[in-house]
Formats: structure tokens, sequence, C-alpha cells
């Protein structure tokens, strides 16, 4: 949608949200006015917020740069942009898509206000999912969807605004088979339907396993579930603010995250909340500048009763087909990178 077709009323919102994102995420611990960037190409941050066209704030929307979704969710400020101009699509559930183009200054932080605009009812289709087995969870572009509250679950036929989805199935004890996490577009008026086919797979936390499921809130207070990332390469890392080998590790992390986000790799950072608490994690997002998920693990039912964490650092990677590849305990930049270099091109399970 064009941003010309604004009032100028809603320019002056603009401008009022442009100010309150970087107090926010100034209190949250981010660096908002400097990134350093890297010793190569120079790379600048992206602060975004959402509103709809009542000016309500959208939070939750689906940030996509240059064709491809982050695993960001409004508001939010992404680090690591290269230097240059960039296409920036805003997408949330029942809304059209937002479209700009975005430029970027090395070392500085770029604020942009995105408005959505609801879907009209007759610009609808509809998509027919099975899985077999069936009973298995419905998941667009990354999240568990819902109907009326509830989660989709297959078989199942569903009414979806014109748009592009990346789709997958989740069943806890099962394997993705095919596709792996297929893209498709919905149009006006028009059916399709796709079949998931799903290998029985034992649960556990040894690699050949399905992974534990779990909940956890990140530092914005947003939960974050393993499972909805069933079709993503995905790094389980546990750690806590004074092991020094795990801090030693995240500027490696943060490199391959950085290097591989765009393509489909996530990061989990959880950490036990004992000793540290919401602060002493967030202090650490700022000094070594960590922009993947840092999740707060309360009650340390994840780290000791699942997955069993008893010295840190530990490192879990699971592959597209939702299966544990490799488990360890410190991990090498050079290690990281050839293991998600390789996950990432998996097609159809193969």
């Amino acid at each position: 949608m064009s941003r010309d077709s604004f009032s100028s009323g809603m320019q002056g919102f603009k401008s009022f949200s442009i100010i309150l994102i970087i107090i926010v995420f100034c209190f949250a611990g981010c660096k908002v006015e400097e990134f350093p960037g890297s010793a190569g190409e120079p790379e600048g941050s992206l602060a975004i917020a959402v509103s709809d066209t009542l000016d309500e704030s959208v939070e939750g929307a689906a940030i996509i740069i240059d064709g491809v979704e982050t695993p960001e969710r409004s508001p939010a400020i992404i680090h690591g942009i290269s230097e240059g101009e960039h296409q920036l699509v805003i997408r949330q559930f029942g809304f059209w898509n937002d479209t700009t183009q975005v430029g970027i200054t090395g070392g500085d932080t770029t604020s942009v206000i995105s408005t959505l605009h609801v879907v009209p009812p007759n610009m609808t289709g509809q998509l027919t999912v099975e899985s077999s087995p069936a009973g298995a969870f419905l998941l667009l572009n990354g999240r568990k969807h819902f109907v009326n509250d509830s989660p989709a679950l297959t078989p199942g036929t569903f009414d979806l605004p014109w748009g592009r989805y990346n789709l997958s199935v989740h069943l806890p004890g099962y394997l993705t088979a095919s596709p792996i996490l297929p893209e498709i577009e919905i149009f006006p008026g028009e059916s399709q339907s796709l079949e998931f086919t799903l290998n029985s797979n034992e649960i556990g936390r040894s690699a050949g396993n399905s992974p534990y499921p779990f909940t956890l809130e990140n530092i914005s207070g947003d939960s974050i579930s393993v499972s909805d990332l069933t079709g993503y390469v995905v790094l389980i890392n546990f750690w806590y603010a004074a092991c020094a080998p795990c801090i030693a590790e995240f500027p490696g992390i943060e490199n391959v995250y950085r290097k591989y986000s765009m393509d489909g790799f996530r990061v989990l950072a959880i950490n036990p909340m004992r000793p540290d608490n919401r602060e002493a994690v967030i202090q650490k997002q700022d000094e070594l500048d960590m922009t993947f998920q840092l999740l707060l693990d309360w009650d340390q039912h994840v780290t000791r009763d699942l997955y069993v964490v008893g010295e840190f650092p530990q490192n879990f990677l699971i592959d597209r087909t939702g299966k544990l590849h490799d488990v360890r305990g410190g991990v090498e930049e050079s290690e990281l990178d050839e293991m998600v270099s390789e996950l990432l091109q998996t097609e159809n399970g193969q």
C-alpha cells in the first residue's frame, strides 16, 4: 500500500510512534543509536512498528526483507542489515501486506511505521490441508493457525486472505517426510489443496529423536513454540550469563545466524533464569549485539526436566524434518556454519 494516501493526522501518529519505538527499545536494553556493523560490508539497523487504519498498534506481524521472512515480529529492531535499499514487507493474517522500500545507512537505525489494511471478506480463498496421519497442527509462516480461537487441525478446509504462505504441519512424535515448508499463494475465490506425509519418530533428547516440544516467552513477552518452526533449521542453545564458554560461543552463533536467518535458520537461546533474571539476559543481549531469540525458562522445566542439561553450554540442532540432527556441548562457528548450510538444502526429507 502506498504511504502517500495517508492523512496528515496519520503522519502525526507516525512521528509519535517512531519516538515511542526508540523509547521502548532503549528501556529494553537495545542499542538503537549505534550499531557496530562488521569489519566488511557496512551494516545498519531497522526499527519497525505496525498499526492498522484505526491507529491501533498491530503486534506480532511478520517482517519480510528482500523476499525472505525474518524471525522477528513487530514491533522489532533488526540489526545487521547491509547498507543500501531494501524491500520491506509487513504481513499479518487478515490484512493486506504493506510493501515499501527502505534505505539503510551503515551505523544508523532507520525507523519505519507500516500501516495495514483489512482484507475484505470477498478477497479470500480456500485451502484444504490433509496429513497422514490426521490430527496435525496447521502452521502458517512459522506460527500455529487458529480458527475461532482453537488451533487448526488436519484434515480441514480453511478460509485464508489473498496472499502467500509458507505451510507446514506438526504432530508430536512425527517427522515431516514431504513436502518441506512449501510456499503457496491463495487467490480470491479459488481453492487449493495440500497433503503432508508424516513418519512416526520417538521423542527424546538424542540425535535422531524428535525434540521435546516447549513454549517459552522471549524477553519481549512473546510466546515462542519450537514446534511452530517445523520446516526450519533450528538451534536450541542453553546458557547462563556467568558461563564463560557460553558467552564465548555466542559471537560465532550470531555470525551464523546473521548469515543464514534469511534462508530459514532460527536460534532459540534458553536461559534457566537462576541465577539470572530478565535484566541480566537483556544486558547480555545488549553487550553482545545478539539478534536471535532469547527465551526465559522461569521454572527450569525445559532445561532440567525435558532436556536434562547439567553442563553449559548445550546445543541441540534440529533439521527441516523436525529431527534432532546433532547434540553437543559447545559449538564452533565453522562447524555450525557447515551443518546449517547443509541442512538448509534439505528438500522433501532428502
